[in-house]
């Protein structure tokens, strides 16, 4: 626990403004400059909020809400993990496919004590896939203990349509060398290990930190054991079994939509006999994140 709390205490230190960078300050010093009028932006943007290195960082949940107001943009922004918070005041600009935020004071938070949220500004790429909007770059900032570790936002305009791209009719899945490199029209990314002891195994899943909307679909060797399925906190179960015939053994998990804060992350957990392994995959509308499974060299050929 001491270890955990001093995790998040680094964190929160690590991510109250004495100092910007100075392309962040020109660019919203030109707002009264140009004068600009621009709403295309405005609304509520969701997604997560990352830090380095991720490896120790967990992954924030971030929002960020914009309204034209005296012909500027400005509003507030909520960063939270778990039972901490904090929301911060916001001045924008707006430029052609980029905006360029920064937050001014903390307006409310809770922090552990001796800790600090952070300040942050970010320059961010509009990015479209089909009627979705993203905003995604970089960020950096302050706090009263000095610097933060820099990171990387990630957020999609909430709105009312239904995001959902449809149901995998069937699986498509290209090999190379034994790796999967596409599956259902989009790339795949390098992946995650696991080795199994026992060829017959179990696999959960469910969303990852929090409930927010994400609808999944797994390929298993080719074959599509789970669709259209909203992930929640509560696990689904179904069993498996590693066929030591195929070149790869490898499980894809195929994301639907983006929920409410992209990308679509699903907590996977794997019950091999007396052994357990849980990884987190994440997906998006471009890559598929997925496992491969082989087995322990002294299990080979066994039927466990």
């Amino acid at each position: 626990m001491q270890m955990k709390m001093k995790v998040i205490s680094s964190i929160l230190n690590t991510c109250l403004c004495k100092k910007l960078s100075t392309l962040a300050v020109i660019a919203l010093c030109c707002v009264s400059v140009f004068g600009q009028k621009q709403k295309a932006l405005t609304g509520k943007w969701l997604g997560t909020l990352t830090q380095t290195p991720t490896v120790t960082s967990p992954v924030f949940y971030f929002e960020l809400y914009l309204e034209e107001k005296d012909g500027q943009l400005q509003g507030y922004s909520l960063i939270y993990y778990q039972e901490f918070f904090s929301k911060m005041s916001v001045v924008a600009i707006e430029s052609p496919n980029k905006l360029t935020f920064m937050e001014t004071k903390i307006i409310d938070y809770s922090a552990e004590v001796g800790t600090n949220w952070c300040l942050k500004t970010a320059s961010l790429s509009l990015k479209t896939d089909g009627q979705i909007e993203f905003l995604v770059g970089d960020w950096e900032g302050y706090s009263t203990s000095g610097p933060c570790n820099p990171g990387h936002i990630t957020l999609k305009r909430e709105t009312d349509r239904d995001t959902t791209t449809g149901i995998v009719k069937k699986s498509d899945v290209e090999k190379e060398d034994g790796k999967v490199v596409a599956a259902q029209g989009r790339k795949a990314k390098k992946g995650n290990e696991i080795i199994l002891h026992h060829k017959d195994f179990k696999l959960f899943v469910y969303d990852h930190l929090k409930e927010d909307g994400d609808v999944v679909a797994l390929i298993f060797n080719d074959e599509l054991v789970l669709n259209d399925h909203l992930l929640k906190k509560a696990a689904i179960q179904f069993p498996l079994s590693f066929d030591d015939t195929r070149e790869t053994n490898y499980l894809v998990l195929h994301a639907l939509n983006l929920g409410r804060y992209p990308p679509n992350t699903a907590t996977i957990k794997v019950v091999d006999g007396e052994y357990s392994q849980t990884l987190v995959l994440e997906s998006d509308l471009d890559h598929s994140d997925l496992i491969y499974f082989r087995m322990a060299d002294n299990e080979k050929g066994s039927d466990k």
